[in-house]
C-alpha cells in the first residue's frame, strides 16, 4: 500500500487513561505523560499505548483517570519557549503602546520632550513602588521616553494624521482658510486648515504650518499651496472656498493669492474674514472720540510701564476698595483688547484720576473731560466683543454669520435712535454719565457712521441670498428656483428615512449621506452655506498655539518640520495600533 493510501489515526480522549494526550507540537502524534516522550501515528492505539504504560510505567497501575487528568492541566500549564517568548513580546508591545500614548499626552499639552525621562517616567516609578508595591525596574525599562524618543514618536503620529487627512482631500470638496505671521525670530510663517465634511460631520484640520523662505507676496503663498497639494497629490479643484484676511497680498487684483488661486479655479468663493472687517469698522472713530481714547491709552501706559507706578496704583485699587487692582494693556493684535482695556479703566476711573493728581495734571483734566465719551466708547465696545465672540467658534458657517451681522447692524440703528431719545438700555455707563445734548449728537453721529461702514464692508454677507428650502425644506418646496430643483426638493421632502433628523437643525439634516448621494443639485447649494469658512479665525488661534510652543527655553523647535504643532491642534486621532505594529521594539536601557 502507499504512503498516500496509509490510514492516519486519530487521538481519543480515552487513551488518557494510559498516560497519554495529544502532543503539543504534533496533534497525531500521542505523548505520555509521564515521561513525555512522543510516539509515530502508528503507535495511536490502544494495545500499543498500554503495552509502554504496562513496561515503563507499572508503578502508576492502580492511579485512576483523575489522576492523570490532573498532570494533563499541570503540562497544559507549563509555560512552553513560544509562549514565553510571546508574552515578552507582548509586554514590549504593551510598553511601546504605552510610549506612544503618553507621547501624544505631552504633544497635546504642548510640554517639552523630556518632560517623559525628568517627570513621567519618575511618577510610574514612585506610583508602582508606593502604592502597588512592587519593582518598577523592569516595567520603566520597556517604556521608551527619552526625549529623541518622544520626538520620534510626535513625529511618528503627526505623519499618521497628515496621511490620513491627505487621503481625505483627494476625494472630497472642502474650504481652506490662510493666514501668514512673522515669528520673534522673524521667519514668515504661513498656516493653512482645511474644513470638510466626515462621517456626516464637519470637520477642520491643520493642513500645513510652512515657512515663507523670502518673501510674504501672493504669488509666494500660493506655491507654497498648490506645492503642497501636488506632493499629497491634492486635486486644487477641490477647494470651494478660501477664507483671507484681506491684506493686499491676499486679495490683490492681480497678484493677489486669490487671483491666483482663481487661474486655476475658477469658480472657487473668496471670503474675506468677517472678524477682520468687524475689527476695521471698531476702528472707525471721530476726532473726538479717537482723542479720547487716546488719553485712555496714555494713562494706562503711564501706569503700567512703570513697575512703581504699577506697585503703587494697586495699593491704591486695594486702599480704595476696587473690585480689581490692575489696568490692563491695549494691543491691536487682539481683537477683545480695546473692549476689554476700556471696561476695567472705566472700572477704576476714579482711581485712575487720584492716582496721578500731582504728577500729570494736563492728562488728569483730560480724562475727567472725556469721561462721557470714555463711558461711551466703554459700552459700544462690550457691544463689539459680543459680536466679535459670536464670529468666532468652530461650528460658524455662512448662514450664522449672516445672521450676526444682519442683527447687529440693525441693532446698531435702533442705538441711535435710542440715544436720541435718552434711552440707554444697552449703555449703562453713559446712562450714569452727567452728558449733555452735545455728546448725544456726536455719539449719534458716530452710530450712523458706524451703520453705514458696516453695511459697505459687510455688502456680500448682508446681500447673500440664502434660499428658504435651505432652512427649512419641508416648508418651502415651492420656492425652488428651477423645476430641477423643485423635483428633487419633493423626493426629499418625501424620503421618510432622511426627515427624521431635520428636527436636529438643517445642518445636521443636510449632511446626512444619502442626501449627498441622491439629491445632487440640491447638496452643490448648500454645501457652500455649510464648508465655506467665514474668517481666518482658526489660523489666529494657530499662531496662538504657536507662541505658546515656542517658549525661551524651546525657541528652536521647528513648528514646520516636526509633529508637535499638529498634534498640539488636531482633533484627529493617530493609529496607534498601526504604528506599534510597524515598529521593532527597543527597551529603554
Amino acid at each position: 500500500m502507499s504512503e498516500a493510501k496509509k490510514k492516519k489515526r486519530q487521538y481519543s480522549a480515552e487513551y488518557i487513561k494510559y498516560g497519554f494526550i495529544q502532543s503539543r507540537t504534533n496533534p497525531s502524534s500521542p505523548m505520555c505523560l509521564i515521561c513525555q516522550k512522543t510516539f509515530s501515528n502508528e503507535a495511536m492505539k490502544p494495545s500499543r499505548l498500554l503495552d509502554h504504560f504496562n513496561k515503563m510505567h507499572s508503578d502508576m497501575k492502580d492511579k485512576d483517570v483523575t489522576y492523570f487528568q490532573n498532570m494533563e492541566k499541570k503540562y497544559v500549564a507549563q509555560p512552553t519557549l513560544s509562549t514565553l517568548f510571546s508574552a515578552a513580546s507582548k509586554q514590549d508591545n504593551d510598553g511601546l503602546r504605552a510610549s506612544y500614548n503618553i507621547s501624544l499626552l505631552i504633544a497635546k499639552t504642548g510640554k517639552p520632550h523630556t518632560i517623559g525621562e525628568d517627570l513621567i517616567l519618575p511618577a510610574i516609578k514612585e506610583v508602582i513602588t508606593t502604592v502597588l508595591h512592587k519593582p518598577a525596574a523592569d516595567i520603566i525599562r520597556k517604556i521608551p521616553l527619552s526625549n529623541s524618543s518622544v520626538q520620534r514618536r510626535i513625529d511618528e503620529m503627526a505623519e499618521n494624521i497628515e496621511e490620513s487627512l491627505c487621503n481625505h482631500l483627494k476625494t472630497c470638496q472642502f474650504s481652506i482658510q490662510l493666514d501668514e505671521s512673522t515669528l520673534p525670530t522673524n521667519e514668515a510663517l504661513l498656516l493653512s486648515y482645511v474644513r470638510f465634511i466626515k462621517n456626516e460631520k464637519i470637520c477642520q484640520e491643520l493642513l500645513f504650518a510652512r515657512n515663507l523662505e523670502t518673501n510674504t507676496k501672493g504669488e509666494t503663498i500660493f506655491n507654497t499651496l498648490e506645492k503642497f497639494c501636488d506632493e499629497k497629490q491634492i486635486n486644487l479643484k477641490n477647494i470651494m472656498s478660501i477664507a483671507t484676511d484681506g491684506a493686499p497680498a491676499m486679495t490683490g487684483r492681480h497678484k493677489g493669492f486669490i487671483a491666483y488661486l482663481k487661474n486655476k479655479v475658477p469658480d472657487v468663493l473668496a471670503v474675506h474674514c468677517v472678524i477682520h472687517r468687524q475689527h476695521l469698522v471698531a476702528k472707525n472713530l471721530s476726532e473726538r472720540l479717537h482723542t479720547s481714547l487716546h488719553y485712555v491709552i496714555r494713562a494706562v501706559n503711564k501706569i503700567r510701564s512703570n513697575s512703581l507706578n504699577d506697585r503703587l496704583f494697586s495699593q491704591l485699587c486695594v486702599a480704595n476698595d476696587e473690585d480689581f487692582n490692575r489696568l490692563l494693556l491695549h494691543t491691536e493684535v487682539r481683537w477683545l483688547s480695546k473692549g476689554t482695556c476700556l471696561t476695567r479703566f472705566y472700572n477704576l476711573f476714579d482711581s485712575v484720576i487720584e492716582f496721578p493728581k500731582n504728577k500729570d495734571t494736563g492728562l488728569r483734566d483730560n480724562l475727567i473731560t472725556s469721561k462721557n465719551d470714555i463711558s461711551y466708547l466703554t459700552d459700544l465696545y462690550k457691544l463689539f466683543n459680543d459680536v466679535n465672540l459670536q464670529l468666532q467658534g468652530d461650528d460658524l458657517n455662512l448662514i450664522k454669520t449672516k445672521t450676526v451681522v444682519s442683527t447687529f447692524v440693525a441693532k446698531l440703528q435702533l442705538y441711535k435712535r435710542n440715544i436720541g431719545r435718552r434711552e440707554f438700555n444697552n449703555f449703562p455707563n453713559l446712562a450714569a454719565a452727567s452728558f449733555i445734548n452735545d455728546d448725544l449728537v456726536v455719539y449719534c453721529q458716530h452710530l450712523e457712521n458706524l451703520h453705514n461702514d458696516f453695511k459697505e464692508r459687510f455688502q456680500d454677507i448682508l446681500n447673500m441670498d440664502i434660499p428658504d428650502w435651505v432652512l427649512d425644506p419641508f416648508s418651502n418646496v415651492s420656492t425652488a428656483e428651477s423645476s430641477q430643483l423643485e423635483e428633487q426638493l419633493l423626493e426629499l421632502t418625501t424620503n421618510e428615512e432622511i426627515k427624521f433628523k431635520f428636527k436636529n437643525g438643517y445642518q445636521e439634516f443636510w449632511l446626512q449621506k444619502p442626501i449627498m448621494e441622491l439629491y445632487p443639485s440640491l447638496w452643490s447649494i448648500v454645501q457652500r452655506f455649510l464648508i465655506a469658512f467665514p474668517s481666518s479665525y482658526l489660523s489666529e488661534r494657530g499662531f496662538s498655539a504657536v507662541a505658546t510652543l515656542l517658549t525661551k527655553k524651546r525657541n528652536r523647535l521647528l513648528v514646520t518640520e516636526r509633529g508637535d504643532l499638529r498634534l498640539f491642534l488636531s482633533k484627529f486621532e493617530p493609529d496607534i495600533n498601526k504604528l506599534v505594529n510597524a515598529h521593532q521594539v527597543h527597551p529603554s536601557h
